[in-house]
């Protein structure tokens, strides 16, 4: 629990960070540079993602199946060799496309900062490797930590420099201050657990290692498409108010996988290890995670849900109101989503990465074929149906696999039980407008998950975590 909780807390502070950082910056560019900036982030951020081909993910699982400390030090100098060479690649490329790029996204202006944008990518790529190795070693707590002294550390160059007079420059100044000041721990302390070394198995490791994490890659893009492929098809049917729209909706509701990504960053070295070591304890892990994700994020969709009018009237124009129904479509797709994203990664964990990368190429197919037909004729109501019936149909094959080829031991029955229960109340909570009876529903529904979903070991572990949580409270009050 302690690790699920830094995990959500660093993937808070990320998505959280970025954004008011984004606002900040908006205040004192202007809007021109400010679509600038994002726009080489952007370019930055994807070619970063490219060119790793997921060596992260690849260096957890590998990681969790090595026992010995001169294993683990073989697997770590493979994956900084080779992320040190996909790096130097990916800056030579970027470097030689940067003027096609220009005239690409048709930004003229990008020609004086361009060249800033190039030591980035290496450190946005490193600094992804080192992150990823913290996760492996699951030292959640350090790693927010870091990146958290680093995203301070962001925002005060970035002010003092742009009140200096730097501007467009001074915030790409900033992003490296952060980057530096993050790689600066990451590096000296993996350096001191891991030994660099040279030998053959090493270069063995590379050849494994870029193997496995290139068949992930190519599962992961087919994700990454699946989550926005519908804003290409919405921006391509309809007008730029439905685009704006219809942007917040995804906003809003992806929040949500949000959770479910956090609990599989604890759950993907823990079920590594149990299958290297045949402990037994996979069962126990994939029921946590599934019960725990479920009984949280139903409860958090169904609060912000019902109160979704009063939040986007306080954070939006009134216009915005109308994203409400399709907010609605897109949360019953969403939420079974990312209750199995909490598991997501047991096949990878299995060493089978295989099955979910023909899983999310067939879901990404069915995608595109939804909003091909239904956009052109129900508009937004079509892109929602759209996604989150690829939304509804990963989890169903993911965990029909999962009972099938893994054996795992789960009550399935009680789980689809349980999403028609709530399915069914955010429906009716939709209909409902008197607002005593809206909360008593909610309510009613949070007693019904706590006391009838959860299980009584499940509800235990729930009741001490909430105990340590309030001592530790009350210890740092007295102080």
């Amino acid at each position: 629990m302690k690790n699920v909780i830094w995990s959500l807390g660093n993937a808070v502070l990320s998505k959280g960070f970025s954004f008011v950082f984004t606002v900040i910056i908006g205040n004192l560019l202007l809007p021109e540079e400010l679509g600038l900036f994002v726009t080489l982030l952007l370019v930055v951020t994807y070619a970063a993602n490219i060119f790793s081909i997921n060596l992260g993910s690849g260096i957890v699982q590998k990681m969790n199946t090595r026992s010995k400390q001169e294993e683990a030090s073989q697997l770590f100098s493979a994956g900084i060799i080779s992320m040190t060479l996909l790096s130097a690649t990916a800056l030579v490329v970027f470097y030689l496309l940067s003027d096609p790029l220009i005239r690409l996204f048709d930004i003229p202006a990008a020609s004086r900062v361009i060249h800033m944008t190039y030591p980035l990518l290496v450190l946005t790529m490193l600094r992804s490797y080192l992150s990823h190795v913290y996760q492996a070693e699951l030292r959640f707590r350090q790693l927010t930590l870091i990146n958290m002294y680093a995203a301070i550390a962001q925002v005060l160059v970035t002010l003092v420099l742009m009140y200096a007079g730097m501007g467009l420059k001074g915030v790409f100044w900033g992003l490296y201050s952060s980057s530096l000041l993050a790689l600066v721990p990451l590096t000296y302390h993996s350096f001191r657990r891991f030994n660099l070394e040279f030998g053959q198995a090493t270069f063995h490791n590379i050849r494994e290692l870029a193997g496995f994490s290139s068949i992930i890659f190519v599962g992961s893009i087919a994700v990454l498409l699946d989550k926005r492929i519908d804003m290409i098809f919405v921006a391509h049917f309809l007008d730029n108010q439905d685009v704006a729209v219809y942007d917040y909706v995804l906003k809003f509701a992806l929040l949500f996988v949000l959770f479910g990504g956090s609990i599989s960053k604890v759950t993907y070295p823990r079920f590594t290890q149990a299958f290297s070591t045949q402990a037994g304890n996979i069962g126990r892990i994939f029921s946590f995670s599934l019960n725990y994700t479920f009984f949280f994020l139903t409860a958090a969709a169904l609060l912000f849900f019902f109160h979704a009018g009063l939040i986007i009237d306080l954070l939006l124009p009134g216009f915005y109101l109308q994203m409400i129904p399709y907010l609605l479509i897109l949360l019953v797709g969403v939420i079974p989503r990312s209750v199995e994203a909490s598991v997501g990664t047991l096949f990878t964990a299995r060493g089978l990465p295989s099955v979910s990368l023909w899983v999310n190429w067939l879901l990404l197919a069915v995608n595109v074929g939804l909003n091909l037909l239904l956009i052109p004729r129900y508009g937004l109501y079509g892109a929602a149906i759209a996604t989150t019936t690829s939304f509804l149909l990963k989890p169903m094959i993911m965990l029909n696999l999962i009972a099938r080829r893994l054996r795992v031991a789960y009550p399935y029955w009680k789980l689809i039980l349980n999403f028609v229960v709530f399915i069914t109340v955010l429906v009716a909570g939709h209909f409902v407008e008197h607002y005593l009876l809206r909360e008593a529903i909610l309510v009613a529904y949070l007693l019904y998950s706590y006391h009838i979903f959860l299980t009584t070991t499940e509800k235990e572990y729930l009741r001490s975590g909430w105990q340590r949580f309030n001592g530790r409270v009350l210890q740092w009050m007295r102080l």
